[in-house]
Formats: C-alpha cells, sequence, structure tokens
C-alpha cells in the first residue's frame, strides 16, 4: 500500500474474508506503515456481503503465493474485474497475463503494486480486462466444459486398461 498510496492517494485496500489469526499483525503493520486509514479489515463476508463488495472494487488482488486454485480468483472474474496475482499455482489457468489480469513474475510487494497501479490508472483497459475475465472464466470453467472434460478424461483411462 506504500507504494501505491504514493502514486494514487484515493485508493483503499480492503481485507476480506476469515482472520486464520494474522489479522492483528495486518492491523499491526498497517499501522506502522502509516498506511491505516486506507486499509479495511471486514472479517468473514456472507456471499451476499461478497457480492456487494466485489461490485464496489477496481481491481481484486490475489497476493498468496501458496493457493493451488483460488476460488476467490475465478469468483472476481465473473464479475468482470480484472485480477493481479503473482505467476504461481494455479493462477496462470486463471489469469491471462495482460488480457484478464496481470501475473506478477517477481514475488515482491513493489512488484504486486506496479501491477496493481498499472491497473487502476487505465480504467478503460481495466474495464475491457473484466470484461474478457468474465468471459474467459465462465466459458472456461462452466459447469458443462467441466463435465466434458471429466468424461474425456475417464473415457481415456477406460479405453487405456482395456484389455481387448
Amino acid at each position: 500500500m506504500p507504494y501505491i498510496l504514493n502514486e494514487l492517494t484515493q485508493v483503499k485496500l480492503v481485507m476480506a474474508g476469515p482472520d486464520w489469526g494474522r489479522r492483528r499483525n495486518l492491523e499491526r503493520l498497517a499501522l506502522h506503515l502509516g498506511v491505516d486509514s486506507a486499509v479495511e479489515f471486514t472479517g468473514e463476508l456472507s456471499e451476499e456481503q461478497k457480492l456487494k463488495y466485489l461490485v464496489s472494487c477496481d481491481v481484486f488482488v490475489h497476493p498468496s503465493l501458496q493457493d493451488v486454485f483460488s476460488l476467490s480468483i475465478l469468483e472476481a472474474s465473473a464479475m468482470s474485474l480484472p485480477v493481479v496475482a503473482f505467476d504461481t499455482g494455479g493462477n496462470p489457468e486463471m489469469v491471462l497475463n495482460g488480457q484478464t489480469g496481470i501475473l506478477v513474475k517477481s514475488h515482491t510487494t513493489k512488484a504486486l503494486a506496479e501491477a496493481i497501479i498499472k491497473i487502476l490508472v487505465e480504467p478503460c483497459v481495466a474495464k475491457e480486462m473484466g470484461q474478457k475475465a468474465r468471459d474467459y472464466t465462465l466459458k472456461l470453467f462452466s459447469l458443462e466444459n467441466i463435465v466434458n472434460e471429466l468424461e474425456q478424461i475417464y473415457n481415456s483411462v477406460l479405453h487405456s486398461t482395456n484389455c481387448s
């Protein structure tokens, strides 16, 4: 946030989700960095509350280096939000770099902030990325598509083990 607020003073960070025992440390860090007035900690949200927050966002940031496949990225993409995430795990499958969001190759806070700023300063590009994110997510991760892919996998396994 210090990097972002240095460039864009009207930015607000919403940290949404369960505590997982880290909230107090994150609140202290925000205070120490002098960004506490620009950070909101929501705690766990209901589905309705989550949708309200997503609708109000300009960009969705997924800063995890550990998640293998994040449903929150798919939810944000389905809500037409461009996504900024690290280029790790399953993120490259969910975020098309430069098209539906930005995948950050360098795993640093500064690189993450630069990607966020890039999206925030170009609202027309962000809107286009968000629409592409929605289209891509609804197409690739639709129930019909997933069922078809699983069916193909099952059929290939059945045919490969068939001893005819």
